[in-house]
């Protein structure tokens, strides 16, 4: 078994068939760019579409790397309510929509599954109002399932493969008329170092510490929050995107999730947070909810202690105020388990068992 479950990837398994990125369920757009980051992305779409008013209508429960390119860009943000099963109530977006007239609607499906199937009728009205509708596919671009319609997708790469950078704006109507800042070259160099030295770490192939290929992530991250404009990506992270073995990442990481899905004990201290896995689903997380919110940090260090890193996705930023008491419960409860594809069954295994002895 591997060293450690979870935190920074370090590789990424290689397909030798070239093949153009894609993201699935999706029809052709008129119209893609790759930029250095999804904030990147974001910050390319709103330099397009900066309107009269510049007010944007976004899901309560969202990263902040999805709100701070707003901000810059000096637009006006309102949020919508998100239930507990992370999905959203039409009748509740179209008030919403109605009492704060946004120019743009952003819409996300988390952890993979389709949380936003059937709102053809959200879509059709923001048509009919000329309201630009952008669907955030960061979590979902491997799962097969029919996308929105939206006029615009933008997604971050860097949460299902060990890329330098990577971040994508497709355009379904017009043409994308920002092309960025020429990539930074640095970011690919940072990033092959902290690869190299967890990869190194995992699998004791030399003496490496922890705080060795920590401290290069914390660089490589640092430099994400410098270059947070609109910059081209590398050559070589598109090369690597061509490359990836996408069946793989998507049967492995389907694999782990319905093995964790049928050996984890109904507990007292968690429940899942999604249901079972649809064929045209791929997870990002095996996302729980810890019933006791007071907890989470002690169970999150307890998992830690057993070499499991479970991320909180997302804390709540600051800015994001006044959502629904739903809203507060997935920010105060959620805690997310790896099953991507660096596992297999042994991780799984060890997982559940480290999670089934806790009470």
């Amino acid at each position: 078994m591997l060293r450690e479950i979870g935190s920074d990837f370090w590789d990424y398994p290689m397909s030798g068939e070239e093949r153009k990125f894609e993201i699935a369920g999706l029809m052709e757009p008129v119209d893609s760019k790759f930029y250095i980051s999804g904030r990147s992305a974001i910050r390319s779409f709103l330099k397009m579409n900066h309107g009269r008013v510049k007010r944007a209508l976004l899901p309560e429960f969202t990263c902040e790397t999805v709100v701070i390119p707003f901000e810059k860009e000096g637009w006006q943000i309102f949020y919508y309510p998100v239930e507990k099963n992370l999905e959203i109530d039409s009748s509740a977006i179209l008030k919403k929509i109605s009492e704060t007239l946004p120019e743009v609607f952003y819409i996300q499906s988390y952890f993979g599954f389709n949380t936003l199937r059937d709102k053809e009728s959200i879509i059709e009205y923001c048509r009919q109002n000329k309201i630009i509708v952008i669907e955030d596919l960061t979590q979902c671009i491997l799962s097969s399932f029919k996308k929105t319609g939206a006029d615009f997708y933008v997604a971050s790469l860097r949460k299902f493969f060990a890329v330098p950078e990577g971040g994508v704006l497709l355009s379904t109507r017009v043409p994308i008329t920002v092309p960025g800042r020429p990539p930074v070259a640095e970011m690919i160099e940072l990033a092959d170092r902290a690869f190299q030295l967890k990869k190194a770490y995992i699998n004791s192939e030399i003496t490496v510490s922890k705080k060795e290929f920590t401290d290069s992530f914390s660089k490589l991250k640092s430099k994400f929050i410098k270059y947070d404009d609109v910059y081209r990506i590398n050559d070589a992270t598109e090369r690597i995107l061509r490359h990836v073995d996408y069946d793989f990442v998507t049967n492995a990481r389907k694999r782990n999730y319905v093995y964790l899905y049928g050996h984890l004990k109904k507990s007292n201290f968690f429940k899942p947070v999604m249901g079972e896995l649809n064929d045209d689903e791929t997870p990002l997380y095996f996302p729980i909810y810890i019933i006791q919110e007071n907890q989470r940090k002690s169970i999150q260090e307890r998992l830690a202690e057993k070499k499991i890193y479970c991320p909180v996705v997302w804390p709540k930023y600051e800015h994001i105020q006044n959502i629904s008491d739903a809203g507060r419960y997935i920010y105060g409860h959620i805690l997310c388990i790896p099953c991507d594809q660096r596992y297999g069954r042994e991780e799984m295994r060890y997982i559940c068992e480290v999670l089934n002895c806790i009470s």
